[in-house]
């Protein structure tokens, strides 16, 4: 109750004003302090949503404590925000990986301290406004795995430079959104990257390079 009438109710009080005309799909300048805003609330969500299952939690704790305490988003954090033409006005997906990316010919070791999910990928609809936030905690960051358009999916975080203008000029449609709730999945099938066994649990298999 004191969070939800503390700190997290002064992020959404302020992000509120700014976030209604992306959900509305108006027209709408927003300045670096404003985009700064609703990253901050969107990380908040994102960081929400993990605790549906605490094995499934990627934002360590000491982070977390620093976002409560400093309103710092975690660098590793990607943002991203688009403008859709779905009929369903509402909608989240949420899924985690345990990933290791090989960077030469020997799998990588990781430690005992490794955490056990550390990527993730987090979508959600509201209204005209659809959010993409991906955390990779892996020795791979989430902008080096896809290719993204800017004019359809502008990042808000980390923060870019200058102000941003909303809508962006490209409308995502459902195909292109169904692309982006499998974008991780794609990601390691293209790349067939080698793996290695957490210590503490198996990493995500079904997208196990195929054998041979």
């Amino acid at each position: 109750m004191r969070c939800n009438n503390g700190w997290m109710s002064s992020v959404e009080s302020d992000a509120k004003p700014l976030l209604l005309p992306l959900i509305k799909g108006e027209a709408f300048l927003l300045s670096k302090a404003d985009v700064a805003t609703i990253s901050k609330w969107i990380a908040l969500k994102i960081i929400i949503s993990e605790h549906e299952n605490p094995k499934n939690q990627v934002t360590p704790r000491e982070d977390r404590e620093k976002f409560m305490r400093d309103g710092v988003v975690p660098s590793y954090f990607d943002i991203r925000i688009a403008n859709h033409s779905c009929t369903s006005q509402v909608g989240f997906f949420r899924k985690t990986w345990t990933i290791l990316v090989a960077r030469g010919e020997s799998p990588p070791k990781p430690r005992e301290e490794f955490p056990v999910k550390n990527i993730q990928d987090v979508h959600f609809i509201i209204g005209s406004l659809l959010v993409v936030g991906g955390a990779s905690r892996s020795n791979i960051r989430i902008g080096e795995m896809f290719n993204v358009v800017p004019d359809a999916l502008p990042r808000i975080w980390p923060l870019p430079e200058g102000r941003l203008s909303w809508p962006p000029q490209r409308v995502l449609v459902n195909p292109q959104i169904q692309m982006l709730l499998k974008r991780v999945d794609t990601f390691l099938n293209l790349s067939r990257p080698k793996w290695c066994e957490h210590p503490s649990e198996p990493l995500n298999w079904s997208a196990k390079e195929p054998d041979p």
